[in-house]
């Protein structure tokens, strides 16, 4: 599953293999994974399915691993703001605000307020806002509750 990890998490139904081996597979065999997903970021932010992966590696990872994803999506140009802008994206880029903290989160915020004007055009672009300024509260990794962006 790791040798092929990119191609599955950017399928439609291959996401869900590595989402499952992110979930339960060894630490070792996850380490590896958030290591070759976080050399792909470039790819993997600017695709649906994809996000999906990254969103799971990111809840099940804990400190480091959070950390190392949410640098590696912050170091990729674009990255963020493609992400935010997206149905599955914008969970991971309001679930990565919540979780960091200092420095990453300051970064993310200058990041994402670049890019204001075009996420104020999309339902998703507005709920990152939300959370950006703080108005979602910590139900804010659902999306049901901020439809009405």
């Amino acid at each position: 599953v790791v040798a092929h990890s990119i191609g599955l998490s950017m399928h439609r139904f291959g996401t869900f293999i590595v989402q499952h081996a992110l979930e339960y597979g060894s630490d070792k065999q996850q380490a590896r994974l958030v290591s070759k997903l976080c050399h792909s970021i470039s790819l993997l932010s600017r695709n649906n399915d994809a996000c999906m992966v990254l969103d799971k590696a990111l809840a099940v990872g804990v400190g480091q691993s959070q950390d190392v994803i949410a640098r590696a999506i912050l170091d990729c140009d674009g990255a963020l703001g493609d992400m935010a802008h997206t149905r599955r994206g914008h969970v991971v880029v309001v679930f990565l605000l919540q979780v960091m903290g200092g420095h990453l989160l300051e970064r993310a915020g200058q990041i994402l307020r670049a890019c204001e004007k075009s996420l104020r055009t999309t339902r998703f672009g507005r709920i990152v806002l939300k959370a950006l300024t703080g108005q979602c509260g910590g139900g804010a990794r659902t999306q049901d509750a901020d439809f009405d962006a």
